[in-house]
């Protein structure tokens, strides 16, 4: 109705709307146009009963107060041209669609409102999303065995942590996989941010294999340690596991700290390499002298791919 109040310039009043019955008239209150649809009964759907489709009123008086359709409106014409929210129109080509398609004006904002409702319907709306964690983690579980998941909440019932790793990808790591894991971590640009954090391998054709996934609410002590803790419930601690990451450094309490300096306190028996400044025969006197077990190891300036093609053991 919206659309068509505004593609002929005119605007209604609703007098009556409930799930049984539906009327609107013109909103100049000496023209005859209206509109009476009955509902349906065990549907969302209304039937039109009676329609005066010729409008009395002087044109002039239309052009006064011609109806614009809301934002969701055009949301929804335009919702299933937005497969990805990276994809799909942008703000200037709804105004052409609605020039073109339908004859109607809008503004830029009005454009913009439109294309958040599309988006939304599209791909659902982010606050129900995250209700729907646990019943998706359970139905993970069901199809693939072996899987671990786990989600925390606040005391307020806010999101804030949440691992999951494949049963898949981790029998597929202890049997054909070096004892390497890489760690790292990248911020989240969707509504309530947050940082999604990853664990992978390479395997023997130089391509990465994903293991675990985790999202945090922040880059902290408490968040990678919770992290960790996960991750060892999947990939049991042996003298020969080493962990890989950069140089990366976030803040907790005021003091910078790396994802490295966590491993520290949650691993036993277990050497990492430290690389930030070293060159390859530093690091080769290094070793040939007593090594303390809580060495910590970061490959900030030397090539990955080359320490898993020549492993150190």
């Amino acid at each position: 109705m919206e659309i068509l109040a505004m593609k002929n310039n005119f605007d209604y009043t609703v007098i009556k709307s409930t799930r049984k019955w539906w009327y609107c008239r013109c909103k100049d209150a000496l023209c005859n146009w209206s509109v009476r649809a009955e509902g349906l009964d065990g549907s969302a759907y209304f039937m039109i009963n009676r329609c005066e489709e010729r409008h009395s009123c002087a044109p002039s008086k239309k052009s006064n107060f011609g109806k614009t359709a809301s934002a969701r409106t055009i949301g929804a014409l335009i919702q299933h041209r937005y497969g990805d929210a990276n994809d799909g129109p942008k703000p200037n080509d709804i105004i052409d669609f609605m020039r073109l398609d339908h004859s109607c004006e809008i503004t830029y904002g009005h454009a913009w409102e439109a294309r958040e409702f599309a988006i939304a319907a599209a791909r659902g709306i982010p606050d129900r999303s995250y209700a729907k964690i646990p019943s998706y983690l359970h139905m993970l579980k069901e199809a693939n065995p072996g899987t671990h998941t786990h989600y925390e909440i606040n005391d307020k019932g806010r999101f804030m942590y949440l691992f999951m790793a494949f049963g898949q990808s981790v029998r597929g790591y202890y049997n054909a996989m070096r004892r390497v894991i890489v760690v790292d971590g990248t911020f989240l640009k969707n509504k309530y941010r947050g940082v999604l954090l990853v664990v992978t391998a390479v395997d023997g054709n130089s391509n990465l294999y994903p293991i675990a996934f985790g999202v945090v609410d922040s880059e902290n002590d408490d968040s990678w340690g919770w992290f960790f803790r996960q991750l060892k419930m999947v990939i049991a601690d042996c003298q020969d596991l080493a962990f890989v990451s950069d140089r990366n450094v976030y803040h907790s309490r005021g003091e910078p700290k790396t994802i490295l300096m966590q491993l520290k306190n949650l691993t036993k028996n277990r050497i990492f390499l430290h690389f930030s400044q070293l060159i390859w025969q530093p690091l080769l006197q290094l070793f040939d002298n007593e090594v303390d077990p809580a060495v910590v190891v970061d490959l900030s300036h030397l090539g990955l791919l080359a320490l898993l093609k020549n492993p150190l053991r």
